[in-house]
């Protein structure tokens, strides 16, 4: 347990190079490991990157160059920061997964701003990938490009609208942006890559004679005139050809290197010509007509790079005369030649004292104000549920000697003494729009204020329903889903069950007991004071031996004390938030409250708390600790420190109320459902289904109407809304009672729409490629696919009826369904058709529970020699989730890693266990093929008299109108005869039908399968081969099939017992 004791803050360091207090000093931060810098905004207040985790997956991230703050700009799936702004918008690509029907993958060029990554126009075509590389200082035009039909394109956005198309020969990528965004550079594909800047007037000017695969426009300095690129390879002295190229001169001029013949790189060039980037991996600078390595001009800034953590040599115990500080890269430069961006190796070391060299990113700023400078990073908002504001805000990192803080409401000072914590809480307000800004003091002297931030303040609305979920069902209706409404007394979270997405979090091993928690503010709390906490919300996902809820504080010398607790005796419902009223409601803590689920696990899963992944407040929503170690610690600082991202809130909660509150105010009697704001329904549960829904694009809402007649605002998703006449079923199966010698009853049941669905990634299409297993283990493999919660959404309760898979070659399969890695069900395959859609029967069905992973596999055996078992699609996969496959059934792996990119064709057959009965305006009934019914029927029954006595075979269909359709929809085919006769009379062809104790035997040749069938159709006993076993059958009327010849043939008997 050593590793789980591990604390890493996410808080970047920032280090004064320079001890003395001047107006100006070089200021450097410190990026933690990982982090990689990409690029600086032109105004220098901002960075960004990407922080590269241990399965070399990327992570954008922004850097507040005042603040010192990070922020991730995806935490659970790709992403890349390419170009930032100066008002801190970054440019890239993020993953959508929204773009591709099946949840696949889509790397989309975008933007990041205001918390949120936004697309970027898209042209037309089959698109594969898009990235954006480059923006403008004010934000207005993005370049870069979008992978169609397999052509990489450039493009130019503005205002996110596409508004070039960058001229190419086959493929182009720009890699920088004009200031005024009419120009690019990057290159264009000849018979190999040429470096090139696209001008105003559309035109594509070569800046080199050159290719190579590495020839390209680098960037635009800052003020438009140069660019600076790499053209390839020279034939004079100089072995390759960096240049800056002007623009207005057209005459570029080379680059020295360093050292002769050395490999150079270069990245970015300031306003005054000055060029960054690295020669043999080292840091390269080149100013004022001298090239150097960057730590000799750092050296000779002052800056003291011993005192820094860089490392020194390549880590050997022994550093050499000659050894370099490892600044491996200087990667940006400001316009003025004041910042440096440098990635750099670390002298980190493990606990045994050996080197644990990570990468990092620094940023210098040589001339950095420290005088009187103001606060940054002000935040402004209202508490939950009450009338306060929250102000929040950081210390400039250049900022020496501040004493303290005064607030500002309103352009009036709140404080009366300085503050001396970053942060108030401004309690007491009346409704209203607040504007606040903050200064700092250094002594008697008080800084300029900071930037203005507003917040508006009001009274807590009606609390609403959660987590509003809509989906189209069968032809045209609509089914809802939500829950509860929280608490209309405060409450307080890091979770939202309206965006978050609900998951589970566990440990392998028996015994052990944990804590989760979250954590507020000493500010923050001081404004509920006059409130105590009355319950604490968790949500529990499996059952383990106990539960416990714990409220800690923190002393005056910071160790945790634990102030209440209180054993969790209700019964849960798992999967779902539980709200534990506490026996005793608690006062306010004066200091940090920490609020705390303890489990005792008794069955080891990694589904035990439920949390949010891919969100967190780091130190605050994701606190964790075994129940015997004296603190918590955040569960995503942790694992940076082992350098990866585990981003998450845990699904806690904590409901505050004045002592003696009335808690029937959250009583919900019932909940109005509107459809384009008509109310189309009530419900008395958390669901409803809308019926007869006009195609189109549409609003649904719902809202709680609380038993003291209170209503709250509605809940709002849309919902598209397209007619699907194939989901109509059809009438199956027609009971035929024989009436007399030649009359018969018709008897069926009303259809129900028991809305059917696959659950599957695939398309319909099958790639020509594919995955053929290993010979060693007779070409076989497994096949598997993951159904997650997200993907079972809206299904919770439905019957898994059958498995469907696309066998490409024989083999013996084997299907495989596993509920939380526990297994449910192993079914042989004997009968399939190969290249079509084979559907498997479960032999008991299969109740889903839409908080569970489900996993489908096909296992197959003895396959034939170099062929695919299992056909891929031709759409884009979900990773890891929809192409799995394994040789051992332990470890398994994506196709992706062979080079084969689809999904299984494989998926879940499922339905509603209860159906809803449809309205069905009649029927008519076919004899033979032809319509009986003078009049479309209404009942479900019809009687019909032939008139005389036969022993034909006759068939009968029931065709079905509905309300809904103007077009019927035919009836399966039955057969019947109505006409008996012992069986000892009864002749197959020329094959004989005879009957023993326990079987029916039909003799002659070439018999290869016998069926025998009630008078209702439904076949009650089958074999292969000749005979077929009747122990289990009463004595009556059937009609035995044989298959004989390939041809099947059918006869009535009766059986007689």
């Amino acid at each position: 347990m050593k590793s789980i004791l591990f604390f890493a803050a996410m808080l970047f360091t920032s280090v004064a190079a320079w001890a003395q207090s001047s107006a100006a000093k070089p200021v450097i931060l410190k990026s933690p490991a990982d982090f990689q810098i990409l690029d600086i905004s032109p105004n220098g207040k901002w960075a960004c990157g990407c922080f590269n985790d241990y399965s070399y997956v990327n992570y954008g991230f922004r850097w507040n160059l005042e603040s010192d703050e990070v922020e991730m700009l995806s935490t659970t799936a790709t992403s890349e920061a390419f170009a930032i702004t100066n008002d801190g918008v970054v440019v890239g690509m993020y993953t959508d997964n929204t773009y591709n029907a099946n949840g696949a993958d889509f790397q989309m060029p975008g933007y990041y701003k205001d918390g949120s990554w936004y697309a970027l126009e898209l042209p037309a075509g089959t698109l594969e990938s898009g990235m954006a590389y480059a923006v403008t200082p004010d934000g207005q035009y993005i370049a870069g490009v979008v992978v169609t039909n397999g052509i990489f394109a450039g493009y130019i956005w503005k205002d996110g609208k596409l508004y070039r198309t960058l001229d190419n020969t086959r493929h182009a990528i720009p890699y920088g942006i004009s200031p005024d965004g009419q120009s690019a550079t990057g290159w264009v594909q000849q018979y190999n890559r040429t470096a090139c800047y696209w001008d105003a007037e559309g035109n594509t000017n070569l800046l080199s004679d050159y290719q190579s695969p590495w020839s390209s426009g680098r960037s635009f300095s800052p003020d438009g005139t140069k660019i600076l690129y790499w053209g390839g390879w020279d034939d004079g002295e100089v072995p390759q050809l960096y240049a800056v190229y002007d623009i207005a001169t057209k005459t570029s001029s080379k680059l020295p290197t360093i050292r002769p013949e050395a490999g150079l790189d270069v990245l970015d060039i300031s306003n005054k010509g000055t060029v960054v980037g690295f020669e043999d991996q080292m840091g390269y600078i080149y100013q004022d007509g001298k090239a150097q390595y960057v730590d000799e001009y750092l050296a000779a800034k002052g800056i003291d790079l011993s005192t820094l953590g860089v490392l020194l040599g390549t880590g050997e115990e022994e550093v050499a005369d000659d050894a370099r500080y490892q600044l491996f890269r200087v990667q940006c430069i400001s316009p003025d030649d004041d910042i440096l961006g440098i990635i750099y190796y670390d002298d980190s070391k493990d606990e045994e004292g050996n080197y644990a060299v990570s990468m990092r990113s620094m940023i210098i700023k040589f001339n950095e104000n420290a005088t009187n400078l103001s606060p940054v990073a002000v935040k402004a908002q209202q508490l939950s549920g009450i009338m306060s504001a929250l102000v929040t805000w950081k210390k400039n990192v250049a900022a020496d000697g501040v004493t303290g803080y005064n607030l500002y409401r309103n352009g009036v000072k709140v404080n009366d003494a300085p503050l001396t914590e970053p942060s108030y809480a401004d309690t007491n307000l009346e409704s209203g729009q607040y504007t606040y800004t903050v200064t700092a003091l250094y002594g008697d002297v008080e800084s300029d204020k900071s930037e203005q931030v507003s917040v508006t303040v009001a009274p807590q609305a009606i609390s609403s329903p959660v987590a509003l979920y809509a989906r189209q069902r069968g032809y045209n209706s609509a089914v809802a889903q939500w829950m509860r409404p929280d608490s209309n007394f405060p409450t307080k979270t890091y979770y939202d069950a309206n965006t978050d997405n609900l998951q589970g979090f566990g440990v392998n091993v028996e015994g052990f007991e944990y804590e989760n928690a979250i954590r507020f503010s000493k500010a923050e709390m001081s404004a509920y004071k006059n409130l105590k906490i009355r319950s604490v919300g968790f949500c529990p996902m499996s059952k383990q031996a106990s539960w416990k809820i714990n409220l800690y504080t923190y002393s005056e010398d910071g160790a945790l004390v634990k102030f209440y607790s209180q054993n969790v005796t209700q019964e849960l419902n798992y999967g779902q938030k539980n709200t534990v009223v506490l026996d005793t409601p608690q006062n306010v803590p004066d200091g940090e409250l920490v609020v705390a689920v303890e489990v005792s696990v008794s069955s080891a899963s990694q589904n035990i708390t439920g949390m949010c992944y891919g969100k967190s407040v780091d130190e605050y929503s994701d606190l964790l600790r075994l129940t015997y170690e004296p603190d918590f610690y955040s569960l995503n600082s942790m694992s940076l420190a082992g350098g990866y991202l585990y981003s998450a809130s845990w699904n806690i909660d904590i409901n505050l109320a004045a002592e003696g509150a009335d808690a029937s105010i959250d009583n919900v009697d019932h909940y109005n459902v509107f459809v384009d704001g008509k109310q189309a329904a009530t419900a008395t549960e958390t669901s409803c289904l809308i019926k007869s829904v006009a195609d189109g694009s549409h609003t649904l809402a719902v809202s709680a109407v609380y038993a003291n007649g209170k209503e709250s605002p509605q809940r709002q998703t849309t919902l598209d809304i397209a007619a699907n006449s194939s989901v109509l079923p059809a009438v199956e199966n027609v009971g035929v009672a024989v009436e007399g010698s030649s009359a018969i009853k018709a008897t069926w049941q009303q259809p129900t729409d028991k809305d059917a669905n696959t659950v599957t990634y695939a398309g319909k299409i099958p790639s020509s490629k594919g995955v053929v297993g290993p010979e060693s283990n007779n070409y076989g493999l497994m096949a598997g696919a993951i159904y997650t919660p997200s993907m079972l959404k809206g299904y919770d309760g439905y019957r898994v009826k059958a498995v469907r898979f696309y066998p490409m070659g024989d083999a013996m399969f084997t299907v495989y369904i596993y509920k939380d890695n526990e297994l449910l069900c192993e079914i042989p395959v004997d009968d399939y058709t190969i290249a079509k859609w084979n559907v498997v029967p479960l032999d008991q069905e299969i109740t889903i529970s839409d908080k569970s992973n489900y996993r489908l596999v096909i296992d197959c055996y003895d396959v034939t020699p170099n062929a695919n078992a299992i056909a891929v699609d031709i759409n884009s996969p979900v990773t890891y989730y929809s192409d799995l496959y394994s040789i051992d059934g332990e470890s398994w792996e994506s196709i992706s890693t062979a080079a084969v990119y689809g999904n299984w064709m494989m998926g879940l057959d499922i339905e509603d266990a209860e159906g809803v009965a449809l309205d069905v305006a009649g029927y008519d009934v076919r004899i033979d093929g032809a319509k009986k019914n003078s009049d479309m029927i209404t009942a479900t029954e019809f009687s019909y008299d032939f008139g005389a006595e036969d022993a034909v075979q006759h068939t009968i269909n029931v065709d079905v109108y509905y309300n809904v359709s103007p077009t019927s929809v035919s009836g399966t085919t039955n057969r019947f005869f109505i006409g008996a006769a012992g069986i000892d009379d009864n002749t197959i062809a020329r094959l004989e039908v005879r009957q023993g104790d326990n079987e029916v035997t039909v003799a002659g040749d070439n018999v290869t399968s016998v069926d025998i069938v009630a008078a209702n159709g439904a076949t009650v006993a089958s074999a292969t081969g000749n005979t077929v076993a009747i122990n289990g059958l009463s004595a009556g009327i059937y009609v035995v099939k044989a298959v004989v010849d390939g041809k099947t043939v059918a006869r009535k008997i009766q059986i007689v017992k």
